[in-house]
């Protein structure tokens, strides 16, 4: 079967989803998007969004990283990327003594072609909102930034349907629909059913619960933590601040960036696990706006801009965590017609992903950069999953 004559409904209309939608269609596919909510109204609506590839602690997927980054950058030289914003990151630790292994993995960087550095000096020289410290290390990535996810999306969204596919948000899928090893298509809410040749499910998080309705059983979700990262999250937004960071930037453990409209928005995993003791996805929001203001307190110290901001925003948000920290990508259960993307750092790698996936479902291809993420490396013993959490 070509291309264009394949039905294919996408179940998320997150940063993924879309941008798989938009791969597809533009391949001449039937492309129908569903979601529950609206675009961009998960996680892709309430992420910290930084696009990079240095993190040393997301290393099995380097490469999958890195191919997300130059789909960024040719996407911004072609002048159709506004929500991309290249503005480097900046690392710098105060504390400390052994660097070895973060140094031996800036040089492994280097050797590799990526856009990475070493500087030596004040860090004000770099990034002038930061006070005046003694820094041990600074690291540089000239090549990374924050992308604006929710405006990316949709963006996305309206691309795909000039190529002819459709959205329906607010219109929950209720049934996976199969005739023995095959998904054939989906029954939503509404009542309507949406017959396919694939079926590919984007749903983040909630991504065990949509699996389930084929009647199999999979335990792809971290429910706490994975690979050192919780799922709930805190991110503070201030009101706009003149003098605040330009640039993605991180001091010991505390990380800022530029947010729309002036504003700085701080994270760190302190406050992270914080909410984790007050609740987490379920804390109070009172509590969570304490935890929130104390962060930001904790921040000035190194942007004095930040010392009056007023905080807007304290936002409890909750990772799309696969529970041993790396992508699940590829057809569950062995069902024909159903596919399955899931994923942490998804602003990163969308790009490069929406690719690949489109390469496997209408083209029926298996690409090598995605053999290592299989679901059945996690399904194959449920009992070692759940131990991992």
């Amino acid at each position: 079967m070509s291309a264009d004559t394949r039905t294919v409904t996408v179940i998320g209309a997150g940063i993924v989803g879309v941008m798989i939608a938009e791969r597809l269609a533009n391949a001449g596919a039937t492309v129908t998007v569903v979601d529950s909510g609206e675009i961009a109204g998960g996680t892709t609506g309430a992420t910290f969004s930084q696009a990079n590839a240095s993190y040393s602690g997301y290393w099995r997927y380097f490469d999958l990283r890195w191919a997300g980054m130059r789909a960024y950058a040719r996407m911004a030289a072609e002048g159709n990327a506004p929500w991309w914003h290249n503005v480097g990151t900046l690392n710098v630790a105060r504390t400390g003594d052994d660097f070895a292994s973060q140094d031996a993995h800036v040089n492994s960087l280097i050797e590799l072609g990526y856009p990475a550095e070493r500087l030596h000096g004040d860090a004000t020289a770099v990034e002038p909102a930061f006070a005046t410290f003694e820094s041990k290390r600074i690291y540089r990535y000239p090549g990374e930034g924050w992308v604006d996810a929710p405006a990316m999306t949709r963006d996305f969204a309206e691309r795909a349907s000039l190529l002819g596919a459709t959205f329906r948000t607010g219109d929950a899928v209720t049934d996976i629909l199969r005739d023995g090893d095959t998904v054939t298509g989906v029954r939503l809410a509404s009542g309507d059913t949406l017959d396919s040749d694939e079926v590919i499910v984007c749903a983040g998080r909630w991504t065990d619960e949509l699996l389930s309705l084929t009647g199999e059983e999979s335990r792809f979700v971290a429910e706490r933590e994975a690979a050192g990262t919780p799922v709930p999250g805190l991110l503070v937004i201030t009101e706009p601040v003149e003098g605040s960071v330009q640039q993605v930037a991180s001091v010991d453990d505390i990380s800022y960036r530029p947010h729309d409209g002036g504003r700085t928005m701080v994270w760190s995993p302190t406050e992270d696990y914080q909410l984790g003791d007050i609740g987490g996805l379920d804390a109070d929001q009172e509590a969570a706006d304490r935890i929130g203001q104390a962060l930001l307190e904790r921040s000035a110290e190194f942007v004095p801009a930040l010392r009056n901001a007023r905080m807007e925003q304290a936002l409890i948000t909750a990772r799309a965590l696969p529970v041993d920290g790396s992508p699940i990508i590829g057809r569950p259960f062995g069902l024909n017609g159903l596919y399955m993307v899931f994923a942490h750092a998804a602003v990163t790698i969308a790009p490069a992903v929406a690719d690949l996936v489109t390469a496997e479902t209408l083209h029926g291809r298996d690409e090598d950069a995605l053999a290592q993420f299989r679901p059945d490396r996690i399904r194959a013993d449920v009992s070692s999953i759940l131990t991992t959490e």
